[in-house]
């Protein structure tokens, strides 16, 4: 009996410990998790471009830097320099111009705002006010970095093979130190007045400290184990911090050890060295002002770490979750954190909470989104943040710049998504092998399908909306009725031979729905009969290294462009990448090949009507064939075009060995008619938009305002606005009809 009462206790006493265990976790995990508030609200629409309307996006992030009292947050973006309210969060200017402003700091004093981009100037604004104050010229090379000593007299700006000193009292040039090559941004302080940079030798495992202009006080140390990129300076320069991989041998790349290593700038001799508790690499990391505390961010853990630099040991861990940190930055007085990723926000953190005060979104970043697409009406815009391991994607409402929805509903990462022709129903596929279909209006999840076969890499929804087409890994496509999702048909035959983790295939269907193409990495082409599923096999044994391939409106005919010089081994026939190729969908015969380009060809797309077909290629032009008699009706060249190549060519050889004057070349990737064909409209890769009249070849009119590669550009149904999505995170809506006047208008 009395063992049994007992007994009774024991368990009683164990259950009531269990929930009070319980309650406790609970209650910790409710206070660390991040109090966040998110606005959407629309943000001011500041310096458009002459014939913009409206801006989705303020620009990709590349730099956030505090202001000396806490009171301004300066944002570094591909579109210009943000200026925000440190507490609240409320946007105060955007100051212009710049393109691509990479990199930014505050003076001690906080007086003064350096920046410095792509256009290789370096700028000096007035604070608070954040009027223009100096522009300083000197730098051959887009500016990585800008640092101020610590009297704030000097100024240190850095390109890819130069360092610039200014005096800021003066505004004039000092100094100039020219080596072969700076690295990243981070490696570069002030030593009490001498400027000094690292570099790692990661093959001899040693770091490198460079003292500039003082070649004698150089010092080199052994690291002996594997360095990390992550690296930065104390604000004083006088302690470097780095961290090493202790296990590099390990097979898991994940269960390596990590520790972060200070080391005395003068002397190399070990400061301190922390043990890093995260299984992961830490992203990046920086001191406080004071150098006394030092803050990791780990993308993969979401969480923001603390260090005290005199103990080593660790002060505190801020949950970032559902936010990646890839950067952190922190106030002068130490109060305050900003972090940011590649995703579209950053998030303000207070330090002695450890909770979030604000997050600012509407940062797209476009650049780093490898899957998005503009809806059949130009109204909305769906991206996704394209991170490993995350499954977030965005729909922004053009009309009114606001960002409507975030959807969080894939355990995976997304590997696409797409809009049906109607802009109504958003489908996601996912690693986690399932097909999503949304409400885009409510958020509301419509259904799900789930595959045992295998997750789906690509999806395309028909012309009607009414069939969704997916790539699966297991290299089969399925065909879902699009309202019940009810499998229809799976379509077999694809031979690429891409391995599982890198399987991709461009799935398009032919305006009339009654064909499905696709053209995979591998550069295999495809064509299905959709009604019967029957893969006509001679698309497939004929066409390889295929680049690009387009439907005429009435889907007859395909245009086809190749990925370079390729010998077919079944015809014989050689295939140039510079020739384009007219096939009869019916009975897969070539009809015409049209021959005038001199150079790669990057893209092709038919006028409305069918009877133009537009090309643009590497040689610097857009051709306009005529695609009954394959031939040419006009050659559209800008004379920019050619000068920017000559440029290129007066670059330094190593320049082109890099690969930049490659890069340069993808010049006509984007290409757009209007509705009634009468306008054709190319993007290029470094941001201006063109609009030609395709009836005589005349230039109508050139569009400024991006500062990147032209990612896509979309005609509305009724020709009257244009929309660009472009490489500096941002889309733009055009008033076609207000920049093209009565008088210049095309008939």
């Amino acid at each position: 009996m009395d063992y049994e009462k007992n007994r009774q206790i024991y368990i009683t006493v164990f259950i009531a410990l269990f929930s009070i265990i319980i309650l406790m976790q609970i209650s910790r995990t409710i206070q660390e998790a991040p109090e966040i508030e998110i606005s959407y609200n629309q943000y001011p629409q500041w310096h458009l471009p002459d014939g913009a309307k409206l801006r989705l996006g303020k620009g990709a992030i590349n730099k956030i830097a505090f202001s000396h009292d806490n009171t301004t947050l300066a944002v570094a973006t591909t579109i210009g320099l943000w200026l925000y309210d440190g507490q609240s969060g409320k946007e105060l200017a955007l100051l212009m111009p710049h393109i691509s402003v990479n990199t930014i700091a505050f003076s001690p004093d906080g007086k003064t705002l350096a920046s410095g981009g792509d256009d290789k100037l370096v700028r000096l604004w007035n604070m608070p006010e954040g009027t223009h104050r100096q522009t300083l010229i000197g730098h051959r090379y887009r500016i990585f970095n800008v640092v101020f000593s610590a009297d704030g007299k000097t100024l240190a700006s850095t390109s890819t093979r130069e360092t610039n000193l200014w005096d800021i009292t003066t505004n004039t040039h000092k100094q100039a130190f020219h080596r072969f090559h700076f690295d990243r941004e981070e490696y570069i302080a002030f030593n009490h007045a001498q400027v000094i940079v690292t570099d790692v030798n990661r093959n001899a495992n040693t770091v490198e400290i460079e003292y500039l202009g003082n070649e004698n006080q150089n010092i080199t140390f052994d690291a002996n184990l594997p360095v990390t990129w992550t690296m930065t300076f104390s604000s004083d320069g006088k302690v470097l911090a780095y961290e090493i991989e202790e296990n590099k041998g390990r097979k898991t790349y994940r269960k390596e050890d990590h520790s972060i290593i200070l080391r005395n700038v003068d002397t190399g001799e070990l400061v301190q060295k922390f043990k890093n508790t995260s299984e992961y690499v830490v992203e990046s990391m920086t001191f406080s002002a004071n150098g006394k505390t030092l803050i990791t961010a780990d993308l993969i853990k979401s969480t923001l770490t603390l260090w005290d630099v005199e103990t080593g040991q660790e002060k505190k861990t801020i949950s970032c979750d559902p936010h990646r940190p890839r950067f952190v930055s922190i106030s002068p007085d130490g109060k305050s954190l900003v972090s940011w990723s590649d995703a579209a926000s950053f998030y303000l953190w207070d330090i002695s909470t450890g909770t979030s005060k604000q997050v600012i979104t509407e940062h797209l970043s476009c650049p780093h989104f490898p899957q998005s697409s503009l809806s059949a009406d130009g109204k909305i815009l769906v991206s996704s943040d394209g991170l490993i391991l995350r499954d977030n994607f965005y729909l922004s409402d053009i009309t009114t710049g606001k960002q409507i929805k975030i959807y969080d509903g894939h355990s995976s990462l997304i590997r696409d998504a797409e809009l049906n022709p109607d802009g109504t129903i958003l489908a996601t596929c996912s690693e986690d092998k399932t097909i999503g279909f949304w409400d885009v209006t409510t958020g509301k999840k419509l259904k799900t399908i789930r595959t045992k076969e295998g997750y789906f890499t690509n999806l395309a929804f028909s012309p009607d909306g009414k069939i969704l087409a997916g790539a699966s890994e297991n290299k089969e496509i399925y065909l879902w009725n699009a309202d019940s999702g009810r499998r229809k048909k799976t379509l077999t035959g694809l031979i690429d031979d891409t391995h599982r983790l890198y399987f991709s295939l461009d799935l398009f269907f032919s305006p009339d729905g009654k064909h499905l193409s696709c053209v995979s990495n591998k550069g295999v082409f495809y064509v299905w009969d959709v009604s019967t599923g029957k893969q006509n096999e001679i698309f497939s044994e004929q066409l390889k290294n295929v680049s690009n391939a387009a439907f005429s409106p009435d889907g007859s005919t395909l245009a086809i462009t190749f990925k370079h010089d390729y010998k077919n081994t079944h015809s014989g026939e050689p295939k140039k990448s510079h020739h384009i190729e007219l096939w009869n969908v019916p009975d897969a015969t070539k009809q015409h090949t049209f021959i005038g380009h001199t150079n790669d060809v990057t893209n092709a797309i038919f006028s409305p009507d069918g009877k133009t077909l537009a090309t643009g290629s590497e040689d610097k032009t857009i051709r306009l064939w005529d695609v009954n008699t394959g031939q040419q009706k006009h050659i559209l060249r800008d004379q920019s075009w050619i000068l920017r190549d000559q440029s290129w060519i007066l670059r330094d050889q190593s320049w082109i060995l890099r690969g930049e004057r490659h890069s340069a070349d993808k010049h006509f990737q984007t290409l757009s008619f209007s509705p009634d064909g009468k306008i054709l409209a190319n993007g290029i890769n470094h941001g201006p938009i063109y609009l030609w009249n395709t009836e005589t070849g005349e230039q109508k009119k050139i569009l400024q305002g991006h500062t990147k590669c032209i990612k896509d550009i979309s005609f509305s149904t009724d020709g009257g606005t244009l929309t660009s999505m472009n490489g500096d995170g941002t889309v733009l809506v055009w008033d076609i009809a207000s920049i093209l006047s009565p008088t210049n208008k095309s008939d």
